[in-house]
């Protein structure tokens, strides 16, 4: 199979990945969202929030390492190896993240208290350590399938394990069991995907285990931990912040703000997380192509992702009322601030893989970490003033911050060039910015959604209009499965770009 081939594959597969966890990831907050008060809610956002941010220290970094290592292994025929590292690695994240667990569920009653005067959190806490557990397991083996590039796998395991986790928390805060509902679906999701990752791991034939440079590869998992740690800090702190300092009502609202932005990071860490193991083997023997892959994924990004934020942003009330209760309407205020920070997210991310993958892990850490410092501080300082807004304020800055560095480092690799294209995207969207904030003044619903159908046909026309592909670009098109309608759609594109050629 050719590389080109291969990568489209990936993101074909990854992408399929994704919307299954995307759509019931949001049906899970949905539903919670309906069936709990604000306050449970934020104790679940939380509880959450705190998952992502220890889980990176739990797996020592090296669910991210094996990423890198298992196709560069596999590139160099070190089969052997391949199975070392696996075998290592599980058994690290098994002691380690058993030892933090324990820890926790031991002093949970005294955390609660301490720093949050919350009887109902320490059971919540309890019930954490579980997930906490069996998510950083998860984590190493979904991500030895992803080393492998078993999209196809990893799709069927997340397709199986959503579906417990959506059903068994429907049924659990039902019946009673309220926030420890909620937590223990994340602990049966994790288990399903644990098992059926399992099954496909042990279906791979590799060689006897041999030696393999363990410091090498605990020096890239360490690095990841800081940088992994830094990431979900900056993504995650202002939940965990404003519940320190604040109310779990506000983090309620936050949270709601929080997973519409989550939705902008979506095709970015479709793009990202399916290129990476083809960005490590491109940089080892095929630099040209390492160079035109990041250029044509960031501009993927900015056709794609830049109109979704703007749509978001002005038309904020109408889903949230459409999806919650009433008393989660005042949560359109943050939109605007966390929907601009979460394109800027997913911008950076490919950037900082892009790093990662051109072995230089240290500056990849060192953009993060002063991320994340400028994160924390300012949160500490603007959310006693503001409140919710304050914590999307620093995130926004500390956005902006990180943004800003990847550029400036990954230019240094890549080489960055701003052509008329690139010009042509900005003005498109500028464009669509204001046909959208004309249309979000309209008070039909009927003629409102007719103009929003007008909108998405006419922007597509413009990007065909001003030319804004490339021949190089529509060449990835060949490689598109022609599955489920995707020949007809390529069709219709090559006929489009011919036209207006």
């Amino acid at each position: 199979m050719k590389k080109g081939k291969k990568i489209v594959s990936n993101i074909f597969y990854y992408f399929l990945d994704f919307l299954v966890v995307t759509i019931f990831g949001y049906l899970f907050w949905i539903i919670t969202g309906n069936l709990l008060n604000k306050y449970q809610y934020g104790i679940l956002f939380t509880i959450v929030s705190l998952f992502y941010i220890l889980f990176s220290i739990t797996t020592l970094g090296l669910n991210e390492a094996l990423i890198k290592f298992i196709p560069e292994f596999l590139k160099k025929k070190k089969l052997g190896e391949v199975k070392s590292i696996i075998n290592f690695s599980v058994k690290v994240t098994l002691s380690f993240s058993a030892i933090i667990s324990i820890f926790i569920y031991l002093f949970s009653d005294y955390i609660s208290l301490l720093f949050y005067n919350s009887v109902e959190l320490s059971l919540s806490l309890k019930a954490f350590t579980l997930i906490l557990f069996t998510g950083s397991i998860m984590t190493i083996f979904k991500s030895i399938l992803q080393g492998f590039q078993k999209f196809k796998e990893m799709f069927l395991a997340d397709f199986i394990g959503q579906f417990i986790k959506i059903l068994t928390a429907v049924v659990l805060i039902l019946i009673g069991f309220q926030i420890i509902g909620g937590i223990f679906s994340w602990f049966f999701w994790f288990l399903s995907i644990m098992i059926i990752a399992l099954f496909f791991i042990r279906s791979i034939k590799m060689k006897k285990a041999e030696q393999f440079n363990k410091r090498l590869f605990l020096r890239f998992g360490l690095l990841s931990v800081f940088s992994l740690l830094s990431f979900y800090l900056i993504i995650q702190g202002g939940i965990i912040v404003l519940s320190l300092l604040s109310s779990f009502e506000s983090v309620s609202l936050l949270g709601v703000a929080y997973i519409f932005g989550q939705l902008i990071t979506a095709l970015p860490s479709v793009i990202t997380t399916s290129i990476f193991p083809s960005l490590s083997e491109l940089w080892v023997r095929e630099k040209r192509k390492f160079n035109r892959l990041v250029s044509i994924s960031i501009k993927s990004i900015f056709l794609t992702v830049l109109p979704f934020t703007i749509f978001l942003i002005f038309f904020s009330e109408n889903i949230i009322s459409l999806l919650y209760p009433e008393s989660f309407l005042i949560a359109s205020f943050l939109f605007p601030g966390m929907l601009s920070a979460s394109f800027l997210l997913g911008l950076s991310t490919l950037l900082l893989i892009t790093l990662y993958s051109a072995h230089k892990p240290q500056q990849r850490m060192f953009i993060l970490f002063l991320g994340m410092v400028v994160n924390v501080t300012l949160l500490f300082i603007l959310i006693p003033f503001f409140d919710a807004q304050g914590a999307v304020l620093a995130y926004l800055i500390s956005q902006l911050i990180i943004l800003g560095l990847s550029l400036f480092f990954v230019n240094k690799i890549v080489k960055f060039r701003f052509s008329k294209r690139n010009t042509l995207i900005i003005l498109v969207n500028i464009i669509l910015f204001l046909m959208l904030y004309f249309i979000s003044l309209i008070p039909y619903p009927l003629l409102f959604i007719i103009l929003i159908i007008f909108t998405i046909f006419f922007y597509i026309f413009l990007l065909f209009l001003f030319k804004v592909f490339s021949k190089k670009d529509l060449l990835l098109l060949d490689y598109i499965p022609n599955k489920f309608g995707f020949k007809k759609v390529k069709n219709i594109i090559i006929k489009l770009v011919n036209f207006f050629d």
